[in-house]
C-alpha cells in the first residue's frame, strides 16, 4: 500500500514530461552546444536543445519575423525574447503547448533581422582593409550579437567614452550596439 501511495504521489511530478520526445538530435545537440553546455542525459535539457533548435530553424525559414528577438536556454527554461508587437497567434505558432512550463517571455527592443543587419554591416567594415587603421586607432577588438541582452555587443580594447565616440563617428551609431571592454588574455 506504502508504494502505491508513493507512486500517486510522484505521478504528478513526471507528468509533465510525459509523451515527449526524448530522443537526441545531434544537430540540435551541436547547435546548443554552440550557446553553451547542456546536460544531454537530462531528458528536459534534451527537449530544451530539441525545441531550440527547432524554433530557431523554423524562425530563419521565415526570415526572422519581425517580432522575433531570439531564444536562449538559461536555468532550464526557453527564455523567448519577443517585441511587442507579437500576437497571441504568432506566440502559438512559435511555441508548442508541451513547452509552455518551460518558456519564459521577455520583451525585445530589437528585431533579430535587425541586429544581423547591423551585424553584417559591421562584418564588411571590419574586413575591408582600407580601415584597418581607423579599427587599430579606436582599438576595436570584436563583436557578437548577445540575444540575451538583445544587442550586439562590441568589444574594445580600452572601452572609455572618447573611444566609444570615435567608434560611433567613423563606424556605426546605432542603439543596438553595446560597448564592453576586450579581454586581455584571449583564451583558446
Amino acid at each position: 500500500m506504502k508504494t502505491y501511495r508513493l507512486f500517486l504521489i510522484l505521478l504528478p511530478l513526471f507528468f509533465p514530461l510525459a509523451g515527449i520526445s526524448q530522443i537526441v538530435n545531434k544537430d540540435s545537440i551541436s547547435f546548443v552546444h554552440s550557446f553553451g553546455m547542456i546536460e544531454e542525459k537530462d531528458s528536459l535539457s534534451v527537449l530544451l536543445a530539441n525545441e531550440l533548435y527547432r524554433i530557431s530553424i523554423k524562425a530563419k525559414e521565415k526570415n526572422y519575423p519581425p517580432f522575433y528577438g531570439g531564444v536562449y536556454i538559461k536555468n532550464k527554461q526557453l527564455i523567448f525574447v519577443l517585441s511587442d508587437s507579437i500576437s497571441m497567434k504568432n506566440i502559438v505558432d512559435l511555441l508548442p503547448t508541451k513547452l509552455i512550463p518551460y518558456s519564459h517571455l521577455i520583451p525585445a527592443r530589437f528585431s533579430y533581422y535587425d541586429l544581423l543587419k547591423t551585424k553584417n554591416v559591421l562584418e564588411t567594415f571590419y574586413f575591408k582593409t582600407s580601415n584597418k587603421q581607423t579599427i587599430e586607432a579606436i582599438g576595436w577588438s570584436s563583436w557578437y550579437l548577445s540575444i540575451e541582452k538583445n544587442k550586439i555587443m562590441i568589444r574594445l580594447k580600452e572601452c572609455n567614452d572618447t573611444k566609444i565616440r570615435l567608434f560611433k563617428s567613423k563606424i556605426l551609431d546605432s542603439p543596438m550596439l553595446q560597448f564592453i571592454e576586450a579581454d586581455k588574455n584571449v583564451h583558446i
